[in-house]
């Protein structure tokens, strides 16, 4: 009786820190079948416990992206720890993004792949508003009429110069970037001082 409720208290453990995380967790068996699945996977994808466990992958999901998938358990199964980023497919055909890491482990002395999944759309998301963003300033930068540089502040060495720059002071990039913005003034102190005050012009 002892060792029963011993156990039980285990597996009560054990279903508290697995639906406990943030993150979705997925547990296959050798056969390639859910064996486990905690409720911020199901809230993740759409699913019902019963609609997965015991079962591979939904029918209704595309071959191709099922294929992927068991090859990638396949290896964990294998012995191999995995990440990785993909795209992900919701019960009712939406996606996601994701990040993936996958553990083998041994459950009975049989191999079992845990795969854990979390949603980084959001972060996805944010770098690809910020690729955009940099994109844009990268064409307005470069098209620009009037000459830009960019100067470290610290030590007024340029970073960055546009077309306009390398046709007024007839540098190119490459030479701009090996100089400092005192070097093109014919008012270095001056110049050294706007610059390092935040407030002045080469």
């Amino acid at each position: 009786k002892e060792a029963g409720e011993a156990l039980q208290v285990r597996e009560e453990q054990y279903r508290a820190i697995f639906d406990g995380t943030a993150d979705g967790l997925v547990l296959w068996d050798e056969r390639l079948n859910v064996v486990d699945v905690n409720t911020q996977f199901l809230q993740m994808y759409g699913f019902t416990r019963e609609e997965l466990l015991g079962r591979s992958y939904p029918a209704h999901l595309p071959a191709d992206y099922v294929r992927e998938r068991e090859q990638f358990i396949r290896r964990g199964l294998a012995g191999e720890r995995i990440e990785s980023r993909s795209i992900a497919i919701r019960r009712d055909g939406s996606t996601f993004d994701i990040e993936v890491r996958l553990l083998p482990i041994r459950l009975r002395g049989r191999p079992h792949a845990l795969a854990i999944v979390r949603d980084i759309s959001e972060r996805t998301h944010a770098e690809r508003a910020l690729r955009d963003s940099e994109e844009r300033y990268r064409l307005l930068f470069e098209t620009e009429s009037d000459a830009i540089v960019l100067v470290d502040v610290e030590t007024l060495r340029l970073i960055d110069a546009n077309p306009a720059a390398e046709a007024l002071w007839g540098y190119s990039r490459p030479e701009l970037l090996s100089i400092t913005a005192a070097d093109l003034s014919a008012e270095a102190d001056e110049s050294r001082a706007a610059i390092q005050s935040h407030q002045g012009r080469v």
